[in-house]
């Protein structure tokens, strides 16, 4: 269950991030890139909180 959650969360901070992209690239008002460089932060926090997790989670099914 605790790995599920995990999973979760690392998905709907990816998802938050590629909206405020898309957000940004409809409305682009102030610098775009700014916008982007703000959305890209919680993607790539969740890519490695997912990454984490998922390595975690392999090795607690490995044989010792």
């Amino acid at each position: 269950m605790d790995t599920l959650v995990a999973y979760l969360i690392s998905i709907g901070l990816i998802a938050f991030g590629v909206g405020i992209v898309v957000f940004a690239a409809k409305t682009a008002s102030g610098s775009l890139l700014v916008w982007v460089i703000a959305g890209l932060i919680p993607v790539v926090v969740g890519i490695l909180s997912l990454f984490n997790e998922a390595r975690n989670g392999r090795e607690q099914y490995q044989l010792h």
